[in-house]
């Protein structure tokens, strides 16, 4: 489950991108092999891409939990808000709390993923 929720926005445009090989190799003018080279060359890559996005980012989130945990300091991106920072600084001292990869506080009204987090090299 957590695959998908990291990657699922990726696995959607390697969808669209697949759907798009096989529109184009299926045109009259290419040759016959074309639609197994072409999903077979454009579907590799992207699994290998996707397969190294994975791995990269639930390796930042081990480092991130483990920075966490020692005490230090997170910064998180922001999106909501355009006005002000664009990141917030998450800490234990501050009443945050960090289950499953989501850093929580109750006196703050949303939950950040730690995939989407940083650390802080103040």
């Amino acid at each position: 489950m957590k695959f998908l929720e990291i990657e699922g926005g990726y696995i959607a445009i390697a969808i669209f991108f697949l759907i798009i090989t096989i529109i184009v190799t299926t045109r009259s003018f290419m040759p016959k092999k074309a639609l197994k080279n072409g999903l077979l060359i454009v579907g590799s890559i992207q699994i290998v891409f996707i397969g190294f996005h994975y791995y990269f980012t639930t390796e930042r989130m081990k480092s991130i939990a483990l920075l966490f945990h020692q005490g230090k300091t997170v910064l998180c991106e922001n999106k909501e808000s355009l006005m002000g920072s664009q990141a917030i600084i998450i800490n234990k001292k501050a009443g945050w709390m960090l289950k499953d990869g989501i850093f929580s506080n109750p006196n703050f009204y949303r939950s950040f993923h730690s995939a989407r987090c940083a650390p802080d090299y103040k």
